[in-house]
């Protein structure tokens, strides 16, 4: 499709919707249609919720295919995801609006959240590995403040579980693709008397993989992973209920595969081999394991109050090993060792009144961490004949450490309430709310080689005399700083009827501030970087129409961003080894308007879709490393593709009821090309514009059985693109190569009542 006639069609379903308002004054939405979501921490419609909100429920996320995070990119507009390059492939890596987050390690926080079952997850490590037997996953575009803490100024990322019911009652899934992919799926839902049920759940997932390494023979990507999740339902009253979820998940994976890019060092050598075949010899590898504990607990305390407590622990533990450079040469590996383990605990009483609804609450988390960064090859001093079997970078005596301890705490106090206001118009009301964040972060650096530290210390507390190298005896830095900030959110909102919905939103976000590991010297390492902000004002309109008996759903929001003290994560083209460093780079401003539709001519067709127009750039930025060079500021702002646009179509097959009920769809999408990095402008720092198409069929209750099957063909046209760019230096630059087209058939057999 041309990009004419697409922008065409965006713009046709715009007008259409703006043609029809008359229509819709006396119908409502079938109940098929409505969608709940809990991104005002209670249950409500998503056309009532005056904020830009998506949510894909346990169908949609089958029919999409999407079996991990990382594959809903392409399902909702402006989220961007990419594999954490250096960190696994089971470790997704958010952008929304264009926040985004480039340092994972421990001593810096996402601009986007991810929450699990109402537990955020500040590192996303082994976060694809549990997504099974899930009922809904909602993306919250924009600052989220209030109710959803710091880190979320570019917004949150809602994964839910699925919940026991009192009915016996579960599943047996088994998918088959190419690539020699199996997905087993299993869940069984218990009741055990009228005041307690459980819901046993598992996976286990397995590949091939599609990337092979020319050196050894061996394929990179390869997947081996599982999970089991039991969740418990104690409600022994009718005001009373605990849930309690437990989570286990283990990987020993691959590694993600990267090529060196045209104009790099190794890129020659890869323009010979085709997109999938890259030179390493290293055996890469992701191993993670995840323990969790959830409980979350309610009692009404009469039929207008509630008080809902949440609390949450969770371990990780994670060595990754990755040839970052992918040139053929022993460039870059590096690995990660990851340690750590966090608590949290989050109080909420809720209430309902006549003039309105409000929530308040406190919240507490602490998170404490081992992370070590290991690398080596040439820019650690390493020769060119070095053993290349090692599984572990330690072994190697040129290897250097970006090793740090870490405890992270956080508390907070918030509230939100909505006023109804119909005295002054009918249909019109406001909301209000309001958090107060206290962060500190405390951590101790401890880099070094195998044989001295790899900084110096002011050691005389004497800064006129020279700093000195406290060897390894001496190798701790301890560095510790308190940020602080509130946040907040005002709304306007207007239900012109019960299908018309407009608002005006003004909301502060903050991302807590930190340090960068990376210095080598007190003074550079103890330099902090401060919090990001981000001030945003969201018109909406979220409308349900009804022109001839047929159903429209139009939501449209349109956003403006000021964004200050920006977080980046800059690479030092000064100095080898290279090293990267966490600086606030100024501000920026960001807008842009996001539209999605549901078009349903008749009961047997669908058609959806969505666009995301993002424009942004910096006001200012200041080069780190020459304070005096404002040049930067006319960069492209990294991670904010233009254009994101996608388009469904479902037709139900006219089968009789005999057969069973089956349909089958196709859905495009597109992302625009987008900056990769920022601090060089070079051609191969751009991510490429990509388009995909997909199609998929589903027959569910084969003859009238139990048994649902689903075909799907993903990346139908194969088309080859690069996602997750590093530029290690301007001279050596890679990137991971996209999925190629897959295809398979996923058998279900659903039992019980």
């Amino acid at each position: 499709m041309k990009m004419g006639a697409k922008r065409a069609l965006l713009w046709a379903s715009t007008v259409l919707s703006l043609a029809v308002p008359a229509v819709a004054e006396a119908q409502t939405a079938a109940n098929s249609d409505e969608v709940i979501v809990t991104a005002r921490r209670r249950e409500e419609s998503q056309q009532d919720v005056p904020l830009a909100v998506s949510a894909l429920n346990t169908d949609q996320l089958a029919r999409a295919n999407v079996t991990d995070i990382n594959s809903l990119q392409g399902t909702v507009p402006n989220l961007v995801i990419s594999p954490g390059q250096g960190s696994g492939g089971s470790t997704p890596v958010f952008a929304i609006r264009g926040l985004s987050q480039q340092d994972l390690t421990h001593l810096s926080d996402p601009s986007v959240s991810l929450y699990i079952n109402d537990v955020v997850i500040p590192r996303p490590i082994g976060g694809n590995i549990g997504f099974f037997d899930v009922a809904s996953v909602q993306v919250l575009r924009g600052p989220q403040g209030t109710l959803f803490g710091r880190n979320t100024p570019g917004g949150a990322v809602v994964v839910t579980t699925q919940m026991p019911t009192q009915r016996f009652e579960g599943y047996v899934s088994e998918t088959v693709a190419n690539f020699g992919s199996t997905n087993t799926e299993a869940a069984i839902n218990i009741p055990m008397g009228d005041a307690l049920s459980v819901r046993v759940a598992g996976m286990k997932r397995d590949s091939d993989g599609y990337i092979t390494d020319v050196v050894n023979g061996n394929k990179i990507n390869t997947i081996d992973e599982g999970a089991l999740r039991v969740t418990a339902d104690f409600h022994p009253t009718n005001t009373f209920s605990s849930v309690l979820i437990v989570d286990s998940a283990t990987s020993d994976n691959g590694g993600t595969g990267s090529i060196a890019l045209p104009g790099s060092s190794g890129g020659a050598a890869q323009a010979l081999r085709d997109h999938y075949h890259t030179a390493s010899g290293i055996p890469q590898h992701s191993d993670v394991d995840i323990f969790s504990i959830t409980d979350r607990t309610t009692l009404n305390l009469s039929d207008h109050l509630t008080l809902r407590n949440i609390a949450a622990y969770r371990e990780l533990q994670n060595n990754t090993l990755e040839d970052t450079d992918g040139s053929g040469n022993f460039i870059l590996p590096i690995q990660r060792i990851t340690s750590q383990n966090q608590f949290s605990e989050e109080l909420q009483l809720l209430g309902e009144q006549s003039w309105g609804d409000w929530i308040a609450g406190a919240y507490y988390f602490k998170e404490s961490g081992d992370d070590q960064g290991l690398s080596a090859g040439a820019f650690a001093g390493c020769g060119g004949s070095e053993n290349l079997t090692y599984q572990n970078l330690n072994q190697y005596s040129c290897y250097s450490n970006t090793w740090s301890t870490a405890r992270n705490t956080s508390y907070a106090v918030f509230a939100q309430a909505d006023f109804k206001l119909d005295s002054l118009i009918q249909g019109l009301s406001a909301t209000v709310g309001v958090r107060q964040n206290w962060d500190q972060r405390e951590a101790v650096i401890k880099n070094r080689t195998a044989t001295a530290c790899r900084f110096t210390l002011d050691t005389d507390n004497n800064p006129a005399t020279p700093e000195v190298n406290p060897g390894l005896a001496g190798c701790a830095l301890p560095l510790s700083k308190d940020f602080d900030e509130p946040t907040y959110n005002i709304s306007l909102q207007y239900q012109a009827n019960d299908d018309v919905l407009f608002y005006l939103a003004h909301r502060h976000g903050y991302r807590t501030g930190g340090f960068g590991a990376r210095a080598s010297t007190q003074v550079g390492l103890s330099r902090n970087f401060l919090p990001e902000t981000v001030n945003d004002i969201e018109l909406g309109m979220k409308a349900d129409w009804h022109p001839a008996n047929t159903f429209l759903r139009t939501n449209l929001a349109v956003f403006y961003e000021d964004y200050t003290d920006i977080q980046r994560l800059l690479t030092d083209p000064t100095t080898l080894p290279v090293t990267t460093v966490t600086a606030n780079a100024g501000g920026a401003k960001i807008k842009g308007a996001e539209l999605e539709w549901l078009f349903r001519p008749t009961s047997w067709f669908e058609f959806s879709g969505f666009w995301a127009y993002t424009d942004a750039s910096f006001t200012d930025f200041q080069n780190p490393f020459n304070p005096a060079d404002h040049s930067l500021s006319n960069a492209p702002f990294a991670r904010a593709p233009k254009n994101i646009e996608s388009a469904s179509a479902r037709v139900d097959l006219p089968v009789p009821a005999s057969v069973g009920d089956a349909n089958i769809g196709v859905s495009y999408f597109h992302q625009d090309r987008y900056s990769a990095n920022d601090t060089f402008n070079a051609a191969y720092s751009w991510q490429e514009a990509y388009d995909l198409v997909n199609v998929n069929g589903e027959w569910n209750h084969v003859f009238g059985s139990n048994v649902d099957l689903l075909f799907f063909v993903n990346n139908a046209f194969d088309n080859t693109y690069t996602t997750a760019l590093l530029q290690i230096t301007p001279t050596v630059n890679s990137a991971i190569p996209s999925e190629p087209r897959t295809y398979g058939v996923r058998l279900r057999y659903n039992f019980g009542q």
